[in-house]
C-alpha cells in the first residue's frame, strides 16, 4: 500500500483524539445536567434608635441661692422630656460626678426633697402616687450619688413624654450655725435615659 499524503495522514491520526474530547465533553455536560430548587431570606439588617433626653433649665442653675440664712427654703420645678426611637428607658436621677457638694458641713445642712411628677402630665406638677417618687436627705448625701445604677425616682421613659420633677430645699442648721457662715456648697442635677 502506498503512503498516504500527509494532510491525509494528520486527518486520520487526529480524528481519534478530536473523537475522545468532543465526548468527553458531551459527558461532562451531561454529568452537570439537574434538578435545582432554592430558597432565600429577604436581605436581613442591623440598625439602632436613638435617646434624647432634655429638660428646660438647659444647662442653667436651677438654684442661685446667695446670702442664705437659717429657715429659709426654694422650690423649683424642671420638666424632663424623653425622645427617641426604638427604646424604652430607664430614667434616673443623680449628682453629676467629680463635681462634690462643696463644704460638707454646709451641705449636711441644706436638706432637700426630689419629687417626681407623674410621667406625662405635661407642663404641672402632678405627683405621681407611687411611693419610690419622693426622695428626701441632705445635699451631701445627694452629692454622694453619682451614677445611673445608683440614680433615684426612676421610671421608664416614653417618646415625647415630659416628666415635672420638682426639688425643694431647706436651711434649719441645728446647732451653733455661726461655723457655716461664708461657706458654699453646690451640685448639679443629672437625669440619664440609659438602654442595655
Amino acid at each position: 500500500m502506498g503512503r498516504l499524503p500527509r494532510s491525509k495522514s494528520i486527518v486520520r491520526h487526529g480524528a481519534a483524539p478530536l473523537g475522545l474530547v468532543l465526548s468527553g465533553a458531551l459527558v461532562l455536560g451531561a454529568s452537570h445536567a439537574a434538578f435545582t430548587a432554592q430558597t432565600s431570606t429577604g436581605e436581613n439588617s442591623w440598625s439602632t434608635g436613638t435617646i434624647t433626653l432634655t429638660n428646660d433649665q438647659d444647662g442653667a442653675a436651677a438654684f442661685q441661692v446667695r446670702n442664705m440664712k437659717p429657715g429659709e427654703t426654694g422650690t423649683k420645678d424642671i420638666k424632663v422630656t424623653y425622645s427617641g426611637e426604638g427604646y424604652t428607658p430607664a430614667i434616673r436621677l443623680f449628682a453629676k460626678g467629680g463635681s462634690g457638694v462643696g463644704d460638707s458641713a454646709l451641705a449636711k445642712q441644706i436638706q432637700l426633697t426630689i419629687k417626681r411628677g407623674k410621667p406625662g402630665s405635661g407642663d404641672s406638677f402632678v405627683q405621681d402616687a407611687d411611693s419610690s417618687a419622693t426622695w428626701t436627705g441632705s445635699l451631701d448625701t445627694f452629692g454622694g450619688i453619682t451614677s445611673h445604677d445608683g440614680g433615684v425616682l426612676g421610671y421608664d421613659g416614653a417618646n415625647g413624654a415630659s416628666t415635672i420633677f420638682r426639688i425643694e430645699y431647706g436651711f434649719s442648721p441645728t446647732g451653733d450655725a455661726n461655723g457655716l457662715m461664708g461657706k458654699s456648697a453646690q451640685t448639679t442635677f443629672t437625669w440619664q435615659a440609659k438602654v442595655g
